[in-house]
């Protein structure tokens, strides 16, 4: 392989990375209920990312002056899609696990 060049391999990462990925497949093998922390965590990485700090940075750079007509329907826009992801991960959160009754 030397058209490739010289890969100095880190056997410890290389272990490391495989041990901790046969892990975390044992955990969620073990308990059913891991996909359904990780997508609540994966809805509460979601708001800021998409909603809040867009929002956040076109006040800044708009400057708009704070509690203007403006400012507060940024605001009530902020405030409604937070509580819409929030509510939708609370039903998620509250549906029957029906997989194990076989339907």
């Amino acid at each position: 392989m030397a058209r490739f060049g010289v890969y100095n391999a880190n056997y410890f990462r290389m272990l490391w990375r495989t041990a901790h990925v046969i892990v975390t497949a044992v955990i969620a093998m073990i308990f059913p209920f891991v996909n359904a922390i990780l997508g609540l965590i994966g809805a509460a990485s979601f708001y800021p990312l998409t909603v809040y700090f867009p929002i956040e940075m076109h006040i800044a750079q708009k400057k708009i002056p704070k509690y203007s007509f403006t400012w507060i329907w940024f605001a009530n826009i902020e405030l409604g899609l937070f509580d819409c992801i929030t509510l939708c991960c609370c039903w998620i959160h509250r549906r029957p696990y029906t997989r194990c009754q076989g339907i």
